[in-house]
Parts: structure tokens; C-alpha cells; sequence
């Protein structure tokens, strides 16, 4: 989690065992954790081809589309594991105000 704007929560990434509807509980309680503490509301980001269910289920709505996003292996910071280059893909921005 991260905290992107005052009274804004970010959640960067959410994994589960696959568990059905994992996903979804842990976004329901990073909400629910999130109003306890005084945040006014979460955001998340996906790629624009992913279904968004978990998210649609946890009561976030689609908030826009966002820039690409650039390649995180620079030469800075080389990436020494490539994995699926997300460079350019569209992404879209999710929403709950709590």
C-alpha cells in the first residue's frame, strides 16, 4: 500500500493462493482498514485487457485510463530477470470512495 495523495490509499498489488474470490476479500478489507484509519478513499491500477471483476465486486469503478506505463529496466537500474515488458500498454484506473 501506498499513499499517493492526502486521504488517498494506493494498493500497488494484491496476490493470492487462488483461493476463489481471494482477490476481492483482500481488496474488501484493505477498504475497510483504509475507512478505519481516516482515508477518504482507494485507487488501484490494472491493465486495460484484464477483466476488472475482483475489482467490480469490491465496489471500485473504473476512474479513466492512464499513460502507458514505461519500462521499469534502465540503464540506472538494469533489470537482471526480464519479465513480460509492460512498456505501452494501456492502463485504467480503479476507484473507491469510502
Amino acid at each position: 500500500l501506498a499513499v499517493s495523495e492526502p486521504g488517498t490509499v494506493e494498493v500497488l498489488r494484491v496476490a493470492t493462493d487462488g483461493r476463489p474470490n481471494a482477490c476481492t476479500r483482500i481488496l474488501g478489507a484493505i477498504c475497510r482498514l483504509a475507512g478505519a484509519m481516516g482515508y477518504d478513499e482507494v485507487i488501484t491500477y490494472t491493465l486495460k485487457s484484464e477483466g476488472g471483476a475482483s475489482l467490480r465486486a469490491a465496489n471500485f469503478v473504473l476512474d479513466g485510463e492512464v499513460p502507458a506505463g514505461k519500462s521499469w529496466n534502465v540503464p540506472s537500474r538494469p533489470r537482471a530477470i526480464q519479465r513480460v515488458e509492460l512498456e505501452g500498454v494501456p492502463k485504467v484506473r480503479c476507484r473507491r470512495v469510502l
